[in-house]
């Protein structure tokens, strides 16, 4: 086991990660491979997110694999930009959780959503890493505030 802290600006945006270096990397591949495929890849979507993957919105509603993928496959939402501040990753064999900070800015059904978010992912590795949960939590002002450095305020225009 190892654990590593480099600056959020890394190409691998990892904060903190505690597990085998090499589980860490492959994950870290699988969810940079996740992100980009939310830009309209259905098959890369398909092969890394498991069938039974929950997703709870930033407004609490849960939805499924089927409708999480086809919203990302269509006209209803739109990635303008993203930013990780945080991210730390805690392997335990088979099984890791990620938690992110992350400045968004989307379109979703028409309805520009932007701000800070933890999101924290549940990933199993099934062939390969898949995710199997994610919750986006939106970053009320208050607790923006106590974030260090004072760069991660939520009303920053996201680049």
């Amino acid at each position: 086991m190892f654990t590593t802290t480099s600056a959020p600006s890394s190409p691998s945006h990892l904060t903190s990660a505690t597990g085998d270096p090499e589980t860490v990397a492959e994950l870290e591949s699988a969810y940079r491979e996740l992100l980009a495929a939310l830009g309209g890849d259905p098959d890369t979507l398909h092969a890394r997110v498991s069938e039974s993957c929950q997703v709870i919105g930033p407004k609490g509603f849960r939805i499924g694999r089927a409708e999480w993928i086809a919203t990302h496959n269509g006209d209803v939402y739109e990635q303008i930009g993203l930013e990780s501040l945080e991210s730390d990753v805690q392997v335990y064999g088979d099984t890791a959780v990620r938690a992110d900070l992350q400045r968004s800015e989307c379109r979703f059904q028409g309805e520009v959503i932007s701000g800070l978010f933890r999101v924290l992912s549940a990933w199993v590795r099934q062939g390969g890493w898949q995710l199997v949960a994610i919750q986006y939590t939106a970053v009320a002002p208050e607790a923006a505030a106590q974030l260090p450095g004072g760069s991660a305020s939520p009303d920053r225009k996201v680049s």
